[in-house]
C-alpha cells in the first residue's frame, strides 16, 4: 500500500492543508496555507480552447497560441507546487520525508467538494529540479471527503473487456512519418 499525501481544500477560508498519512496511519498535518484561486476566467477559457478546439485544428497561428498556453500550464504547475508544498516549514518537512522515501511510494489525494478546485490541473504539479510530480507518484485521485480510501471488497467483472482508444487527427494532406 502507498503512503498518501492529501491536499485538502479549506474552501471557506481560501486555504489548503497538506496532510501526510503513512501506511502506519499516524497522520502528520501542516498548518493551512493561503490558496487564492490561481486562474482567471480568461485563463480557464484558454485552457478549455487548448483541450477542446486546438487538437482538431493545430495549424497556423493556433500553434503559437498553444505554445503560450503550454508555457502557462507549466507555470501554473509550479505555482500550485509552491502554494502547497512550500507554503510553510511543516509542509516542507513533509515534502522532505516524501523525497527521502521516494515519490513512487505516494499517492496524491485532492480533497474538495468544490468542482472548480478539483478541475484545476493538479497533474501539472512540477518543480524545476525534478520535473512533473505525477510522473513519479504511485497515483493521483480526487475525493469529496478527507481520509483513507475504503478497501475494495467487491468482485471484479469477468464478462467484459474494456479498451481505451486514443486517436489523433491528422492533416489529410500530410504524409505520415514513422520513426522508431
Amino acid at each position: 500500500m502507498a503512503n498518501t499525501l492529501e491536499i485538502v481544500d479549506l474552501a471557506t477560508e481560501s486555504k489548503v492543508r497538506l496532510v501526510f498519512t503513512p501506511d502506519s496511519g499516524d497522520q502528520i498535518s501542516a498548518p493551512p496555507a493561503a490558496f487564492p484561486f490561481p486562474l482567471t476566467e480568461s485563463e480557464i477559457a484558454e485552457i478549455r480552447w487548448y483541450l477542446t478546439d486546438y487538437p482538431g485544428n493545430p495549424y497556423g497561428t493556433a500553434g503559437d497560441r498553444a505554445k503560450l498556453v503550454e508555457t502557462g500550464l507549466a507555470n501554473l504547475g509550479r505555482l500550485l507546487f509552491e502554494s502547497v508544498f512550500r507554503a510553510n516549514p511543516e509542509a516542507q518537512e513533509i515534502v522532505r520525508k516524501a523525497r527521502s522515501l521516494g515519490w513512487e511510494h505516494y499517492r496524491l489525494a485532492l480533497v474538495s467538494s468544490r468542482p472548480e478546485f478539483n478541475a484545476l490541473p493538479w497533474e501539472l504539479l512540477n518543480q524545476d529540479e525534478t520535473g512533473y510530480l505525477v510522473n513519479q507518484l504511485a497515483g493521483v485521485y480526487r475525493l469529496n471527503k478527507q481520509g483513507p480510501l475504503a478497501t475494495f471488497t467487491g468482485e471484479l467483472p469477468t464478462n467484459q473487456f474494456n479498451v481505451l482508444l486514443l486517436a489523433q487527427t491528422m492533416n489529410p494532406r500530410a504524409t505520415p512519418r514513422w520513426e522508431a
